[in-house]
């Protein structure tokens, strides 16, 4: 049964993840509060949830797997972190929760 927990909490750590990347820089700052609290949020109530460390590490490892693959860039040059304040502190913000 945790197991299964922790496959739901991946997936909502990616939710978050893409979710945030969207919201920062469509609402600056307040998008960007909103996307580090979604992502602290998540790591937290995993832990809350499930009672160990892995709770937390489950929705960080899916919202830092959902981040990387949104920071690279396509073939066509499009990419949805533009290089701006907002994006590094999103970036580096969620990886310090980590």
């Amino acid at each position: 049964m945790r197991l299964v927990a922790y496959a739901g909490l991946f997936l909502l750590g990616a939710v978050v993840g893409v979710a945030g990347a969207l919201a920062q820089q469509g609402w600056f700052p307040g998008g960007l509060l909103l996307a580090l609290a979604g992502s602290a949020g998540a790591f937290y109530g995993g832990s809350r949830a499930t009672g160990t460390r892995g709770g937390a590490i489950a929705p960080a490892a899916g919202w830092l797997v959902a981040v990387m693959l949104l920071t690279a860039t396509r073939p066509e040059g499009d990419f949805v972190f533009g290089a701006g304040l907002g994006s590094y502190v999103f970036l580096l913000g969620g990886m310090g929760w980590l």
